[in-house]
């Protein structure tokens, strides 16, 4: 992999120990990406700017290192639809990458998040009301349970948006009309492509 058997194997034991990367293997942590393009200076540690050749995920975010650098060069490239490995929320908005990649949101892009825009209680007309920004081609699904342990769901919407600034677009304000005298809800919200 063109790191040196002995930097690799930095206490010279002959065993793979915490911290050292593996001799014997050109990726010690199986991410698809060479030890050597990990380890840059090829020095046996990682260094700021690096990935780390012993762990597939090397900050954290839930996506290994080869998810982020597809094309395993140890260069972020977002325009190749890459993330930084070296940074669990590539593009700083409080969302982690990984969690980006689950919502169909661009984790390159600070404004694409996903978040509830508002969310009120108006007891004069017994309705709640949600609203939410989605993103064109997904479709959405709010649930409602009883508690937030329960397993039963209530399908309440699903919906794909339309209308608006692409590819964000306002879910209009969703009205729910409570039953009973209890009003107390937990809500999900889950996407699915809609290709």
């Amino acid at each position: 992999d063109g790191i040196r058997d002995g930097v690799e194997d930095w206490n010279l034991n002959g065993q793979v120990d915490p911290g050292e990367s593996n001799p014997r293997l050109a990726d010690t942590d199986g991410d698809r990406i060479p030890d050597n393009i990990e380890d840059a200076n090829r020095n046996g540690r990682r260094d700021a700017g690096e990935t780390d050749p012993t762990n597939p995920d090397s900050d954290g975010d839930g996506l290994s290192d080869g998810e982020e650098d597809k094309d395993g060069d140890g260069v972020f490239d977002p325009g190749d639809d890459e993330t930084n490995p070296r940074s669990a929320d590539t593009d700083g908005d409080g969302q982690s990458d990984a969690s980006e990649r689950q919502t169909y949101t661009d984790p390159n892009d600070p404004e694409g998040r996903f978040s509830i825009d508002g969310m009120e209680w108006r007891p004069s007309v017994n309705r709640l009301y949600f609203r939410w920004r989605g993103r064109a081609g997904l479709r959405y699904h709010l649930y409602s349970f009883p508690s937030m342990v329960s397993t039963q769901k209530t399908l309440l919407l699903s919906d794909t948006p339309e209308g608006g600034v692409p590819p964000w677009y306002l879910v209009t304000d969703l009205k729910l009309t409570t039953t009973g005298t209890s009003c107390q809800s937990f809500f999900r919200i889950e996407m699915e492509p809609k290709w």
